[in-house]
């Protein structure tokens, strides 16, 4: 988040999680302490729904109160797991490439199916897989892809 928050011009962020079923946690924003508030108040439960997942975060990118059109549209899908529930995300991921997004993929344990997550991620323009072996590497990975959010200047 303190990369994207250094970015100009303002980078808006909306969380989606998924557990059984896919849930919004916050419309698009760019109020960043929000979004870490959220965060540490999310906890794992049973199930994967990635797909489900993928799908509801590819919504807020068109539809949220403060979506803007022209801007650059970026998912970023992290799991620690195996889908296991709804549809899968090498399915739902047509949606974010017919909208013309980027989707960039995080796992984060031994069991998170890898193969999968960077299909999905290779499936769309530019979007890329990296795999975390701890928090140190999570938060790299993270920042590694907060620099590649692009950025057009018109002036």
């Amino acid at each position: 988040l303190d990369e994207v928050a250094a970015s100009s011009p303002p980078t808006q962020l909306s969380l989606t999680a998924y557990s059984t079923t896919a849930f919004k946690v916050l419309n698009l924003t760019n109020d960043f302490a929000a979004v870490r508030t959220a965060v540490e108040g999310l906890t794992p439960l049973r199930y994967t729904a990635i797909g489900a997942g993928l799908v509801l975060g590819s919504d807020s990118l068109v539809s949220d109160p403060l979506v803007r059109p022209s801007s650059f549209k970026t998912v970023i899908l992290m799991t620690d797991g195996q889908h296991n529930t709804g549809p899968s995300p090498a399915i739902t991921v047509a949606t974010a490439v017919a909208r013309g997004q980027t989707v960039h993929t995080i796992t984060f344990s031994a069991e998170a199916n890898q193969s999968l997550m960077r299909q999905v991620a290779h499936a769309t323009q530019g979007g890329i897989h990296i795999h975390a072996d701890g928090a140190a590497d999570l938060a790299a990975a993270f920042r590694a892809i907060a620099r590649t959010l692009s950025v057009t200047l018109v002036e």
